[in-house]
């Protein structure tokens, strides 16, 4: 009792109530152009959810234009265009983030999630739905934080981290059943059937998949139901209890029969071939071995001419098509023949447009790549001269200190302290580094090549240089005495090799 009561405070607390929820889910299926139940092919379907996007954003309909962006995702995951789903769910990211309506983000952000399942990356799966399940509760979306939870728990069992799966699942199985429909409810206790399966718990599984069947059966779902059916009978196999799922396996067969889906008979027969070897009736097994491996090649074999006969007669209406195409080809030649001194002139003038066309294009590109560095620099150096400020309140704070003390700092032991402040710290020193690559592009690969024996004290000194820093705000970006960066100058001109006469400054702003 006090497990139950924790877990419903839990819930309270986590889950705040729903205040005139709208199902977006339910929504998005209604506004849908295209029937789920349609054999349209997939380029149709495109075109046709390319088209609804196209009048959402003509008359600015931003939840609209949510759903196009969604159901154009749905398609590239049909094919398997990843890159694509990608772009087509970030776009419905931006237009859901624009809108300020949580609701309509969680949700999107829940179909980002998906896209990583997709792409086998559950860990940035759980970053996405955990996002998602935030919304949605700032939302008071109970439905949308119930799919996350339960998205979760299938992320955890596929990282095998079955404690935070159960802690997922326990949380997302009443507000299921409370707020979703039969359908999410049955497809959510079959993935925690096979979760619970999968780590050989069959005894606790096989609740899970019969409520599953039952609810699919209430929803005259035949296809979803025999898929929950024929993992009773593997757990009933998997439990010794040979004849229960020798019984299951042959009700699978008829209602695969009785819908003419010859292709999930193969797994039936595969069941049954293993329920007979392992009550020792090798006879029987060895038939149902035979007709599985006879059904399968023959399914395949089905599949693969249909697909040949496919291509073929897309080639065929091609080649059809290219004929034409020549045809209407040689009759524009033919037509143009008079004209083609006139359309000599015309292209040498349209070639002249487009060579002055990409000239103006590529001096505007220069212009801008300039004021990007220039805008670098300005920041590179605004980074940079900050640190003075740092600096001279050190020395000022150093300086007071040795008057009350009547005492002279040790100059060693002022740069240390100094230098122990780190004025200059490492992620200052990245950033420097960004900035100094954008404005001269592979310089610090030539100079390492170069004079690989520089160090890095003398790497950064090089490079202050090159900037037209002076001594003393090297010194100050650096933490050290101007002294130092004297001794730094002689070390960096011993490993470039100068001669007394040549200029430092001169040679590295030249190299």
């Amino acid at each position: 009792m006090n497990k139950i009561f924790i877990l419903i405070l839990a819930i309270s607390v986590l889950v705040p109530p729903v205040i005139g929820q709208i199902s977006f889910k339910d929504n998005r299926i209604k506004n849908d152009p295209v029937d789920v139940e349609s054999d349209l092919e997939i380029e149709e379907k495109m075109k046709i959810h390319k088209d609804f996007l196209d009048k959402a954003s003509l008359g600015q309909d931003t939840i609209k234009q949510i759903f196009g962006n969604i159901y154009l995702y749905f398609d590239c995951l049909e094919k398997h265009d990843f890159t694509e789903a990608s772009r087509y769910i970030l776009e419905a990211e931006k237009v859901a983030n624009q809108s300020g309506n949580q609701q309509w983000l969680g949700w999107v952000i829940h179909r980002k999630g998906a896209l990583h399942v997709f792409l086998r990356n559950f860990e940035e799966a759980i970053l996405q739905y955990k996002r998602s399940e935030s919304l949605c509760k700032e939302a008071r979306d109970s439905l949308c934080v119930a799919f996350n939870l339960e998205q979760l728990s299938s992320m955890y069992g596929q990282l095998k981290d079955f404690e935070k799966a159960q802690e997922c699942f326990d949380l997302a199985l009443p507000l299921l059943e409370k707020f979703g429909d039969d359908g999410s409810l049955a497809v959510a206790l079959a993935n925690y059937g096979n979760l619970l399966q999968y780590q050989k718990r069959y005894q606790e599984a096989l609740p899970y998949h019969e409520r599953a069947v039952e609810l699919n059966e209430k929803l005259n779902r035949p296809y979803k139901k025999i898929q929950s059916l024929h993992n009773i009978g593997e757990l009933n196999l998997s439990l010794g209890r040979y004849n229960k799922a020798l019984e299951i396996y042959q009700e699978c067969i008829r209602i695969n029969d009785e819908n003419n889906w010859p292709e999930r008979k193969i797994y039936n027969y595969h069941g049954l071939y293993q329920a007979y070897e392992k009550m020792g009736d090798l006879q029987k097994a060895l038939d149902y071995n035979r007709k599985y491996y006879k059904l399968k090649d023959s399914i395949i074999g089905a599949q693969t001419q249909l697909k040949v006969a496919d291509l073929e007669a897309k080639y065929d209406s091609q080649e059809k098509e290219l004929d034409l195409q020549k045809s209407r080809a040689e009759l524009m030649v033919a037509e143009r023949s008079l004209e083609r001194a006139g359309g000599f002139f015309i292209f040498l003038l349209l070639l002249a447009a487009f060579g002055i066309y990409l000239w103006r294009k590529q001096m505007l590109q220069a212009k801008r790549e300039k004021a990007e560095n220039e805008e670098n620099l300005k920041r590179l150096t605004r980074i940079l001269l900050e640190k003075n400020t740092v600096l001279l309140e050190m020395e000022e704070m150093v300086s007071v200190q040795a008057t009350q003390h009547k005492t002279t700092p040790n100059p060693e032991i002022f740069e240390e302290n100094l230098y122990n402040q780190r004025i200059l710290t490492e992620e200052d020193w990245a950033a420097f580094k960004v900035y100094f690559e954008k404005t001269y592009p592979g310089y610090l690969s030539r100079l390492r090549s170069t004079y690989p024996a520089l160090s890095e004290a003398e790497e950064r000194l090089f490079l202050f240089i090159k900037l037209n820093l002076t001594r003393k705000e090297a010194a100050a970006i650096l933490g050290i005495s101007a002294d130092s960066v004297k001794k730094t100058r002689y070390r960096v001109r011993k490993r470039l090799e100068l001669d007394e006469e040549a200029s430092l400054d001169d040679y590295i702003r030249s190299f």
